[in-house]
């Protein structure tokens, strides 16, 4: 493990906004930073990252932390792996370090085929290979830039390259690069394709796709690796990794979505380095969350028929449910993005780009399409499907344009559209889950007691510890026990550290401490407020003391113990008074 002094070099060098921003769109808002939360579905920016504390907390979810914990969560690193990766990002060598991660194994390993499948594209097997793509009008740039590459035709020229050892088989099965034989032992997945490396959005080689170069009878021409502990179908978007660097500083971010790996590719030598595509399959919800990060607006370039399907209408759906706007570039019929390009270049797209219509405006245009003569039985069975599909959007202003849209394109008053779209609803399930504390960015959803606002005053550097020891005690705090008695541990007198607060506490803890650290609180008498708050929270002890006293000095005077007796009345008028200053400080504050 990294020592102390190892953990605090990495944190006062490391730059905790260029580290979320490989991950996230961040915002400034005033000193700190706003982001969709990557961690629950977020339609509106709730995480705030201080970059001074180098902390975050999402205000929606409840999820906060450190860089190391920000790491660890998106990434999904052990606490050890999360510093190592930031030790060696800001120069800080590690005295000590544990045996690589299995994880970490994995991508290691994929890197190294990544290279392997590159160079076969290159040398003399790959020369099918490579004039297939200069047909399509692929560079070798763009072959460099997206790490394109050729699997050789036989059954097991990777499993001899790669997997020498039981192990290093079982590593490759892992990975999905090999398969096991009904007769035992393992061949290659993929043989005699194309190769499209697919990497997360950090750039890391998480899977890789194979298209076959000539037709074999029963074999897929796209073949995608089945999930595994990099790759999950449905979770990933090729060449987001490079399409989320295209937005440079932009404060709106604008991301254009495609269907096939060679339009994705065409869209970037086009100089529309910000396509990423869905690889071939229906659009996801996890698929439109990840889009969310990066951008506000998606633009689909489906080919017509395609952005038609009922499986691309749920993916638009998906995408305005996840917070995006979201427009349907219409290419011409029997064109997809690669096609257009080849014909008719960068400008036939850019036309096409700038003719694109709202999702909503696509949606009732289609569905208008298929009763140009407003058929009443055909309208009918319409409106039912559109009835299904208006029910799974989020938003009510949304639901409003479409059936007001269809009102219009099919005749109808919107009454009666609305009453036929209704029969299709169904009462919303309610949905397990943990239920997060309510919050929001800028402070507090819910008032705070004293507790919150003494924790709040402690942890933003309003009141030391050495005050707050002279004034209070562990009992004091009946919700936050384990909270103020690792506060009350902290070494010296001055402002707390968050950071090292963090190391020994919860989780739910953890949460709390984020939350206080980046709330916004605005007092009009800081001074009297955190006077308040030690007020509030010494009252219950003073209360508990006296009623004490006052047991202890009726059994004092039942044993004839005068001297006892008068100690313990002086010390009880003593509590009372203070109990009665504390009061009234309390009730002049709930005033204010």
């Amino acid at each position: 493990m990294a020592t102390r002094e190892e953990l605090d070099l990495i944190r006062e060098r490391v730059d905790a906004v260029a580290v979320l921003s490989r991950y996230l769109a961040l915002k400034r808002s005033g000193k700190n930073y706003m982001a969709i939360c990557p961690f629950h579905p977020d339609k509106r920016p709730s995480m705030v990252l201080d970059p001074e504390k180098k902390l975050f907390h999402c205000f929606g979810c409840g999820e906060g932390g450190d860089i190391f914990k920000f790491l660890m969560k998106i990434e999904r690193l052990s606490f050890q792996e999360a510093v190592e990766r930031l030790g060696r990002e800001t120069g800080v060598e590690l005295a000590r370090r544990g045996p690589g991660s299995p994880l970490a194994r994995l991508y290691e390993l994929n890197e190294r085929v990544a290279d392997y499948f590159q160079k076969n594209l290159q040398d003399e097997p790959g020369t099918a290979a490579r004039r297939y793509l200069l047909e399509r009008g692929i560079t070798a740039e763009s072959c460099e830039r997206f790490r394109l590459g050729y699997a050789l035709p036989g059954w097991d020229s990777l499993l001899r390259r790669f997997g020498r050892t039981e192990e290093d088989q079982r590593l490759l099965s892992q990975l999905g690069l090999v398969v096991q034989a009904r007769e035992g032992g393992y061949y290659d997945r993929f043989r005699d394709r194309l190769i499209f490396p697919l990497a997360d959005p950090q750039g890391r080689v998480i899977g890789f796709a194979g298209r076959l170069l000539r037709e074999r009878e029963g074999d897929p021409k796209y073949l995608n690796i089945a999930n595994t502990p990099l790759f999950t179908k449905g979770e990933a978007l090729f060449a987001l990794h490079l399409a989320r660097q295209a937005k440079g500083s932009a404060t709106y971010a604008e991301l254009i979505l495609v269907e096939g790996y060679l339009d994705a590719i065409s869209l970037h030598q086009a100089g529309f380095t910000n396509a990423v595509a869905t690889m071939g399959t229906a659009l996801t919800e996890q698929q439109a969350q990840l889009l969310r990060r990066y951008a506000e607006r998606v633009v689909l370039a489906y080919d017509r028929d395609a952005a038609g399907e009922a499986a691309s209408l749920r993916g638009m759906r998906a995408l305005r449910n996840a917070g995006l706007e979201v427009l349907v570039a219409l290419l011409p019929s029997e064109e997809d993005p690669d096609s257009l390009i080849r014909e008719g270049g960068a400008a036939a797209f850019q036309a096409v780009r700038e003719q694109a219509l709202p999702f909503h405006k696509f949606y009732v245009a289609h569905l208008a399409a298929q009763a140009p003569d407003r058929d009443p039985l055909r309208v009918e069975r319409l409106l039912a499907e559109a009835g299904s599909f208006i029910e799974g959007i989020a938003s009510r202003p949304l639901r409003h344009e479409l059936i007001r849209g269809l009102a219009e394109a099919f005749g109808l008053a919107e009454e009666e559209v609305e009453l036929e779209v209704a029969r299709q609803r169904r009462p919303a399930q309610a949905q397990p889950g943990p239920r997060a504390r309510a919050a929001r960015p800028g402070g507090p959803a819910a008032p705070w007691g004293p507790e919150e606002h003494l924790l709040y005053f402690l942890i933003q550097g309003d009141l030391s510890l050495d005050q707050a020891r002279q004034e209070l005690e562990p009992r004091d705090f009946t919700r936050y026990p384990r909270l103020i008695e690792a506060i009350f541990a902290q070494q010296g007198d001055g402002p707390l550290r968050p950071e090292r607060l963090l190391e020994v506490l919860e989780e739910a803890d953890q949460r709390t401490v984020t939350e206080l650290a980046l709330s916004q609180v605005e007092f009009t008498d800081r001074e009297r407020a955190i006077r308040d708050a030690l007020a509030a929270l010494r009252l219950p002890r003073l209360e508990r003391e006296l009623r004490e006293l006052k047991q202890k000095l009726l059994e004092a005077e039942e044993h004839g113990e005068r001297e006892v007796a008068q100690r313990l009345l002086a010390e009880q008028r003593e509590r009372q008074g203070l109990l009665r200053s504390l009061r009234k400080g309390v009730i002049e504050g709930q005033r204010r």
